[in-house]
């Protein structure tokens, strides 16, 4: 069973972790209760968790210069940067100071490796990594691809006020990039609308990967708990074998998916966890029947529920196999 202590994640852009606004609007609250107010090129910036002073604003990290700070999570800073060759704007992830523990280390590392074996144009892409030296200490960090004028997807569907069949669309595409990683061996293990932004040209990018799993990791197979008891993930859209200690494969992302799916298009979650610990929410995700998808679109409503239920089942046996067979049905 999980502790009573929230996701020690590293995000690649302020989390939307807190219970739903509508479908995850603008203003979202995080599972640190810190409010993520304004749309940056790479998620959310988050003005309350602004490092200051911050020793990197100028700092060149091989042709790379930070330029501004965009975000942080609970072990990662998040940059827009300017690269010289090739010329162009780049994000920039740096661990955060007093935060290098070995496991944090290897966790930040893990999601340099993941990103370094994905390549898809719904997935931002890694582009190098390395180490800066700075007053004695060494910082991990890794360049990526920079997504201009991006929105998380449920701030955009309600921004677009977009139809049922276009939100299913822009999650087809997310699950299209996910069925990549998933051909990969990789398990992403945080999805959520903040997780999936939309540039400005309307296409989805899947982000964050800091607690993905490489599934031919043998220890790394069950559970979401790390070896200090805390928690991983993000609770409204974790699934029930994450809640506990059961095998962790392609079917816990499709879980997610399906939370996802309910929420895009009815403003709500399937489970109404708002307030409640984790040790409760995990006995509802584990025991409880999901909400019925109930949409106004007669033609799609019935085949969006059949397939928000398949991705929902509490055993991972009665879900879809992966994202790909989900973008198939």
């Amino acid at each position: 069973m999980p502790s009573e202590e929230d996701s020690p994640a590293t995000r690649s852009a302020a989390t939307d972790a807190g219970p739903p606004r509508g479908t995850g609007g603008p203003d979202t609250v995080s599972s640190s209760g810190l409010l993520s107010r304004r749309s940056t090129g790479f998620g959310f910036d988050d003005e309350a968790s602004r490092p200051e002073p911050d020793t990197l604003l100028g700092v060149e990290l091989g042709d790379v210069r930070i330029e501004r700070f965009l975000a942080q999570g609970g072990m990662g800073r998040v940059y827009q940067a300017r690269q010289r060759h090739p010329d162009r704007a780049v994000a920039v992830k740096v661990m955060r100071p007093g935060n290098r523990s070995p496991a944090a280390l290897q966790r930040f590392r893990r999601e340099a490796e993941v990103l370094g074996r994905l390549r898809h144009p719904g997935i931002a892409q890694i582009f190098t990594a390395g180490c800066h030296r700075q007053a004695g200490e060494e910082t991990p960090y890794f360049v990526m691809e920079y997504v201009p004028g991006a929105e998380t997807l449920g701030s955009f569907c309600e921004r677009q006020h977009l139809p049922a069949r276009r939100r299913l669309e822009l999650l087809l595409a997310a699950c299209e990039a996910l069925a990549h990683g998933h051909s990969q061996g990789i398990v992403h293990r945080d999805l959520k609308p903040g997780n999936i932004l939309v540039d400005a040209d309307g296409r989805p990018k899947v982000i964050d990967f800091g607690i993905a799993r490489l599934v031919d990791d043998a220890p790394a197979d069950t559970g979401s708990c790390t070896e200090t008891g805390q928690f991983v993930g993000t609770r409204q859209y974790m699934s029930p074998e994450q809640c506990g200690a059961g095998r962790i494969d392609a079917r816990t992302d499709v879980y997610a998916l399906g939370v996802i799916l309910h929420e895009v298009l009815t403003g709500r979650l399937p489970y109404d966890v708002a307030g409640k610990s984790l040790t409760e929410t995990a006995r509802i995700v584990q025991q409880e029947p999901p909400a019925k998808l109930l949409i106004t679109d007669r033609v799609l409503g019935a085949g969006a529920d059949a397939i928000a239920t398949r991705c929902l089942a509490k055993r991972p046996d009665g879900r879809y196999a992966s994202a790909a067979e989900l973008a198939a049905d």
